[in-house]
């Protein structure tokens, strides 16, 4: 289970949820990426691996410093408004998957 990525804590999302969540992200389709999506979702890879291997690393960074000061700006309203969202996305992936 993933803490923290569920509305509460008897919701939380399972690895294939997320793995379900992270093929419909648009930046999964394609590029260095997309590979790497695709063989998390085939089974060919682990997140271990990911986080172990240079070239995703360096694929992964940029979005993930973006994230980071977009986050970090956030005021509380606009930090509610995303949680929401997320929730949203969320939940329409566990609706189209059962």
């Amino acid at each position: 289970m993933f803490a923290g990525l569920g509305a509460s804590d008897s919701e939380d999302m399972s690895e294939q949820e997320v793995l379900e969540v992270i093929g419909k992200l648009d930046h999964a389709k394609n590029g260095v990426l997309g590979e790497m999506v695709q063989d998390l979702l085939g089974g060919k890879i682990t997140l271990r691996q990911i986080g172990e291997s240079e070239v995703y690393r360096e694929a992964l960074m940029p979005g993930i410093e973006k994230f980071m000061s977009w986050h970090a700006n956030l005021a509380d309203q606009e930090m509610g408004e995303a949680l929401s969202q997320g929730q949203r996305f969320i939940d329409e992936t566990r609706r189209e998957s059962s």
